[in-house]
């Protein structure tokens, strides 16, 4: 009976093709998820990353001590990502969409600030897995 099925199939040629494609589509998706990390460190200079330095800096025992500074520039000249300073523009988009809640709104816009910040937490997943969140707000995670 496999025979006869299987004779059927190759002596149609739409069948044929028909499953080969099938069978096809999912090892094209196997494939480029195995190109995509059989070497996940030998790329790592084309790797964005986000830092944000807001040090003061300070004084210790009369000497100006910039640790901020130094920390940056020693991870810059190991040239071992790639830098985007752009984290401190996000982080100030988001406080300032919590002002305008709050100096529109009132205590409305507190109240959505609150919501706001909830949802952006658990939609990060933020500190928790998501099983861990309550279940109401389990439904807020995309």
């Amino acid at each position: 009976m496999l025979r006869k099925e299987l004779r059927a199939i190759v002596l149609r040629p739409k069948v044929f093709i028909l499953i080969l494609a099938v069978l096809f589509i999912p090892l094209l998706y196997s494939g480029s998820f195995l190109w995509a990390f059989w070497d996940p460190y030998g790329h790592l200079d084309r790797l964005p990353v986000a830092v944000v330095n807001e040090d003061q800096g300070a004084k210790l025992d009369g000497e100006p001590m910039h640790l901020g500074d130094d920390v940056v520039k020693r991870l810059k000249e190991k040239h071992s990502f790639a830098w985007h300073l752009f984290t401190w523009i996000i982080s100030i988009t988001f406080m300032m969409i919590v002002q305008f809640l709050v100096t529109v709104f009132d205590n409305p816009g507190r109240f959505l600030a609150i919501l706001l910040l909830i949802t952006q937490l658990v939609g990060s997943a933020g500190t928790y897995p998501i099983e861990l969140v309550p279940s109401a707000l389990q439904s807020l995670h995309p």
